[in-house]
């Protein structure tokens, strides 16, 4: 299949979308160093934390969610939809099948939750960003299942991915909220 030869490349061209959206943007940003570490820690977090999991009878749970709520809740919308294609990085040796599913998925996550985040004030802001941000990933991720698999397999790892946006929701807002409190204005990047 032509298609499966060119899936790991999907990673690359969220990175090319969000290098083409920062020069755009490129007189509304407000910290270079901001933006660079928020990019950093956006391909370098959901990929690693995507590494480690634990296998379970319905699929493999790993930590991406925790990584792509904390950059988005910490960094803002474009670093959080940047995090999707760390996300994608990490299914580059396991699985590289659900990459573009992955990707698409957790990019739209971190943009919706980064979105919210910025847009309120406080913890309940951050919880409304990751509980809107999960809510459309794991759609996302469930009708993929739905798609390619029936209703069996989507209702089978309905749960799985339910407990990684939990996690997510819950350890990334953690996270986001005491570097939030500790630095402020690191939301402001672009």
């Amino acid at each position: 299949m032509v298609v499966a030869k060119y899936l790991p490349c999907t990673p690359l061209v969220v990175l090319l979308a969000f290098i083409i959206y920062v020069w755009v943007k490129r007189r509304e940003v407000k910290s270079f160093r901001r933006l660079v570490l928020g990019s950093l820690l956006a391909l370098a977090v959901p990929s690693s934390l995507g590494l480690f999991g634990i296998e379970t009878n319905l699929g493999k749970i790993t930590l991406i969610d925790v990584g792509v709520m904390f950059v988005a809740m910490t960094f803002g919308p474009a670093i959080g939809a940047l995090s999707g294609a760390g996300a994608g990085l990490a299914f580059l040796t396991g699985s590289p099948y659900l990459i573009p599913v992955v990707v698409v998925a957790r990019s739209l996550e971190g943009l919706l939750t980064g979105w919210m985040s910025r847009n309120g004030k406080g913890f309940s802001a951050l919880i409304l960003g990751g509980v809107s941000g999960g809510l459309v990933a794991t759609a996302v991720m469930v009708a993929f299942y739905y798609w390619s698999g029936g209703i069996c397999a989507a209702l089978r790892l309905t749960s799985t991915v339910l407990t990684e946006v939990t996690t997510g929701i819950l350890l990334g807002t953690a996270l986001s909220g005491s570097i939030r409190k500790r630095y402020s204005g690191l939301e402001e990047t672009i």
